[in-house]
């Protein structure tokens, strides 16, 4: 199952098999591909509202409706895997400045707002972090498997914020 982009050329979206759907990387990446596809469809204010991670997992269990225990029991790991990565990105992102360091959702609200502080769409931010925490998440044998990480190379064309 994987989001994609219909722009040829600006974005390949990862290829997540379902024997990976439940991973730590295989998660991130479908929340990653997710991230792109709705700077694409619906701008940055379905993001102020929704949970990227939550929306993630709901979308996973939906489609892999026999991992949803695994998916659930992974989904912890997956947030602490995010946060990581958004702290990283930016040292203004702190659990002390953005709320509980167990919930992505103030972690996410604080990357869209300094995001359209700087006029910039929060999607491809969103999806960096997303794609850097998956890659961490990601084991050595995992691309022979068949899990394709996503690609954006012209990300920072997609930054401006357009979007209202």
């Amino acid at each position: 199952m994987t989001a994609t982009l219909s722009t040829p050329g600006t974005y390949s979206s990862a290829v997540v098999p379902a024997d990976y759907a439940a991973t730590r990387a295989g998660i991130l990446w479908t929340a990653a591909n997710l991230a792109a596809d709705t700077r694409r469809r619906y701008g940055h204010r379905m993001l102020l509202d929704v949970d990227l991670l939550a929306w993630t997992l709901d979308t996973l269990i939906e489609h892999h409706p026999r991992r949803e225990r695994t998916l659930t029991k992974t989904h912890p790991a997956v947030g602490k895997a995010a946060r990581r990565a958004a702290a990283a990105s930016n040292p203004l992102l702190t659990p002390e400045l953005h709320g509980s360091p167990h919930q992505w959702m103030s972690w996410q609200q604080a990357v869209i707002a300094q995001e359209r502080d700087h006029h910039r769409h929060p999607g491809p931010q969103l999806w960096a972090i997303l794609a850097h925490a998956a890659t961490l998440a990601s084991q050595p044998g995992d691309i022979i498997e068949g899990l394709i990480p996503g690609r954006w190379p012209d990300i920072d064309r997609h930054r401006p914020n357009r979007a209202h």
